[in-house]
């Protein structure tokens, strides 16, 4: 009885080592998979046909796992097990079944680290394709994700096989993915043997993803920092929301870039301000950009927002012009010469720029009309 009881402890540890992605719950490929390592472990031959032979015999439960499959509990599995050794080989069963567990133990554990990295990467990385800060990631952000993936990995990217697998990890299908959907969805498709090396590569795709977004997202916050300051003709940091409408007109005006912004994604809160300060115009408009187009917008905006620079500062320079124009006017009216003018010195000024003015125009319409009858 002893040899029993102390075959039935070690199986039962083999059936938590079935549990290889930690949902809980062991299916046939599971109970397929221990069997392999064990025979591995004793340099015994293995047919994956035979072991799936012996457990379509056992009690398979009503449960199913998340994709379907039947699963078995831990007292039919132990009783499959035991079925397959005569009660006379208990003991030599025991002996040989507790050596070469321990290495499927320390397997398992190392898998289990890694699959709790993986875990955590994916966790980031929900995070990064859940740019909207919603809380849910739709196909469009799914997609956006795996284009952006696929060209820091200089692999090819299928749109089509993207929304296929969002569609797959949108489980109940109701058009948004969440945390618990996006990483088991992942992580299902990773086998337990490749954890270690796919959390390598996670963790590499992570890092390229940062890179890459951190430099484009600072490079478009400079830009629409410039053109928000181009049109702060006050200089206090503030623009009318009027004038805000004007630069998003002229931001939106080209088409490469009307695909990007969206105007409805523009805060409801910052729509109510009288005034809008720089760090709500750029993070509004930011927040409506697709990471994974930050180099075409980057491409767009640049060009365009160079040319509203040097409208600005023509404008500055014209200006600056009209400054001196108008202060020489009002030295002209200071006919007293105490530094103030007058309403009677006004008008007198009004009216001599009225009449150079009429009379320049009529030489300019003379001139015209001298050239037209000459032709």
């Amino acid at each position: 009885m002893g040899a029993k009881r102390q075959l039935v402890e070690l199986w039962s540890l083999a059936w938590d080592l079935c549990d290889a992605d930690a949902d809980g719950s062991v299916t046939m490929d599971e109970c397929i998979s221990i069997d392999q390592k064990l025979a591995k472990s004793a340099g015994r031959h293995f047919d994956p046909e035979k072991s799936r032979q012996k457990f379509a015999c056992g009690e398979w439960g009503p449960d199913v796992d998340d994709e379907g499959a039947q699963t078995i509990s831990l007292d039919a599995y132990v009783d499959v097990q035991l079925g397959q050794t005569h009660p006379t080989e208990y003991i030599k069963m025991a002996a040989d079944l507790a050596k070469h567990i321990q290495l499927c133990v320390a397997v398992h554990r190392k898998q289990q680290k890694y699959r709790l990295q993986l875990v955590e990467h994916f966790g980031k990385l929900f995070e990064f394709a859940d740019w909207q800060r919603d809380g849910v990631v739709t196909s469009y952000e799914c997609i956006a994700l795996d284009r952006q993936v696929c060209t820091a990995m200089r692999k090819y990217f299928s749109e089509e096989s993207s929304k296929d697998n969002w569609l797959t990890m949108d489980k109940d299908n109701s058009g948004g993915v969440d945390l618990k959907e996006f990483v088991e969805g992942n992580m299902k498709q990773i086998a337990p043997e490749l954890y270690e090396r796919s959390c390598a590569a996670v963790e590499q795709v992570l890092d390229d993803v940062r890179k890459a977004r951190r430099a484009g997202h600072q490079h478009i916050e400079d830009l629409l920092e410039r053109a928000f300051l181009s049109y702060d003709w006050s200089g206090k940091g503030v623009i009318e929301r009027s004038v805000a409408q004007t630069l998003d007109e002229q931001l939106l005006g080209l088409d490469l870039l009307r695909r990007f912004f969206v105007e409805a994604n523009v805060s409801a809160r910052v729509k109510q301000q009288a005034q809008i300060d720089a760090a709500d115009f750029v993070h509004d408009r930011l927040s409506s950009i697709s990471p994974d187009t930050y180099k075409e917008v980057i491409a767009g905006l640049d060009p365009l927002v160079a040319a509203i620079e040097e409208t600005r500062r023509r404008q500055e320079h014209y200006r600056q012009k009209l400054i001196s124009v108008f202060t020489l006017a009002f030295e002209i009216c200071d006919t007293g010469g105490d530094g103030e003018v007058s309403m009677q010195e006004c008008i007198l000024l009004d009216e001599q720029v009225r009449v150079h003015y009429f009379s320049v125009c009529f030489r300019a319409c003379s001139l015209a009309n001298f050239e037209s009858v000459v032709i």
